[in-house]
């Protein structure tokens, strides 16, 4: 295994490596996914995702499939019923916030880093003229 999947659990591992290349691709290009792909590799990305991941973004139409109305509806009609399914609001937010705390707990280079970037956009959102919900 990779090292990232020592300090988190492989599944955990999976979808921040997963978010990490769409932030990358959405801000930047899909070249820059593949950068911060490579340059993450065998220290903050399992290295066999980053291998499978540059072989599937080869394809020209990787992230404009992915893109897809077709594709998220293939993929959410995959999930099974849940009784999270009909979460309040209130109670997706206390959900969010134990996985936050979570993530934040697991490795001491992300103490808190949740509660960071909670006030970071709390900020920008005053600066901008947005206000609590």
């Amino acid at each position: 295994p990779g090292i990232c999947t020592l300090r988190h659990p492989p599944a955990s591992a999976d979808v921040h490596q997963t978010q990490v290349l769409e932030v990358a691709r959405t801000f930047g290009c899909p070249r820059a996914a593949a950068d911060v792909a490579k340059d993450r590799s065998g220290h903050a990305f399992d290295p066999e995702l980053v291998s499978a991941f540059l072989g599937l973004s080869e394809d020209g139409d990787f992230w404009l499939d992915l893109e897809q109305d077709s594709v998220k509806h293939t993929v959410l009609s995959m999930k099974p019923p849940s009784r999270f399914d009909q979460l309040t609001e209130a109670q997706i937010d206390t959900v969010c916030e134990v996985i936050a705390d979570f993530t934040d707990v697991s490795a001491q280079h992300t103490w808190n880093h949740s509660l960071a970037v909670a006030g970071t956009a709390e900020g920008i959102a005053r600066q901008i003229g947005l206000g609590a919900r």
